[in-house]
C-alpha cells in the first residue's frame, strides 16, 4: 500500500514530465525572442528604445496593430465551452520544473517586451504625427497586451517604467464623467466608443497592478508599495473633488 503521491510516481514518468517542461520553456523563450525582435523598431547602440517616432518605425501602423493582436491574442474569441484566457496565464506557468537559468532568461525577455510596450504607450500619447483614432487604437492594443497576470517582480518593473501614472491620466477623465458603459453601437465603433474602451482598459490595468500590490505587499519594496498607495490617494482625491464640485452646482 502506497502511503503518499510520490510513491506512486514512476521515475521515468517524472523524467518525461520534466523533459516536456524543458522543451516548452525553450520553445517559449525562442518565441518571446522573436516577439522582441519584431517589436523593437528603433534602438540606440546600447539597446535602449528611443522616443517613439512613426517615421523611424519598421512597421506601418496597421501592421503593428495586427502584430500586437497576433502576439497577445487580442482578437481571439474564446469558444463558449472554453474558459481558457491568455490574460490569466503567467509567462512562468507550466515551466516550474525547468532550470533556473532558462526561467530567468524568459523573465528578462518578457520584461524587455513590457518595457517596449510601456515606452511605445508613453510615446504614443505625445505623437502628433499620427491620426487620433489610429493613435488611440495603438495605445489600446499596448494596454490590452499589458493586461495580464502579474507577480511582484513584474509590478516592480511596471512602476519603474512609469506605467502607473500614465494609466491614471488615461482613466482620470473617464472615471469622473462616465458610467462604465458604452454609448449605443449601431453599425460600427465610433470615436466615442474608442475613448470609453481606452478609459476602461486603463482603469482595469491600474486595478490589476493595485490588487497585485495589495496581495503581495510583503514581497515588494516599500518604495513600490508607497508609489501605488500615493497613486490611489491621488485618484480618490480627484473623485472626491469632482463629486464636491458637482454637488455645489
Amino acid at each position: 500500500h502506497r502511503s503518499n503521491y510520490t510513491d506512486s510516481v514512476h521515475v521515468d514518468q517524472l523524467m518525461l514530465a520534466m523533459s516536456l517542461q524543458q522543451e516548452r520553456a525553450e520553445s517559449r523563450l525562442y518565441a518571446l525572442n522573436q516577439i522582441v525582435e519584431l517589436l523593437s523598431t528603433s534602438q540606440d547602440k546600447d539597446g535602449h528604445t528611443k522616443q517613439y517616432n512613426s517615421s523611424s518605425t519598421t512597421l506601418i501602423n496597421s501592421v503593428h496593430l495586427q502584430l500586437l493582436a497576433g502576439c497577445f491574442g487580442l482578437l481571439v474569441l474564446r469558444p463558449e465551452f472554453s474558459n481558457f484566457s491568455h490574460q490569466l496565464c503567467h509567462y512562468q506557468d507550466g515551466i516550474k520544473a525547468t532550470s533556473a537559468q532558462i526561467q530567468q532568461e524568459i523573465q528578462l525577455v518578457v520584461h524587455r517586451i513590457y518595457e517596449i510596450l510601456v515606452v511605445s504607450l508613453i510615446g504614443m500619447i505625445s505623437a502628433d504625427n499620427i491620426a487620433t483614432n489610429t493613435r488611440k487604437h495603438l495605445m489600446l492594443s499596448s494596454i490590452l497586451a499589458l493586461s495580464v497576470k502579474y507577480t511582484p517582480v513584474d509590478v516592480s518593473l511596471t512602476v519603474s517604467c512609469g506605467l502607473t501614472p500614465v494609466l491614471l491620466d488615461l482613466c482620470a477623465s473617464y472615471t469622473l464623467h462616465s458610467y462604465h458603459t458604452l454609448p449605443p453601437v449601431l453599425n460600427q465603433l465610433e470615436p466615442s466608443h474608442l475613448v470609453t474602451i481606452l478609459g476602461v482598459s486603463s482603469l482595469r490595468l491600474l486595478q490589476i497592478i493595485a490588487v497585485t500590490v495589495g496581495a503581495c505587499a510583503d514581497q515588494l519594496s516599500s518604495g513600490v508599495v508607497q508609489s501605488i498607495v500615493d497613486l490611489m490617494w491621488k485618484q480618490l482625491a480627484g473623485l472626491l473633488e469632482h463629486k464636491s464640485s458637482v454637488s455645489s452646482e
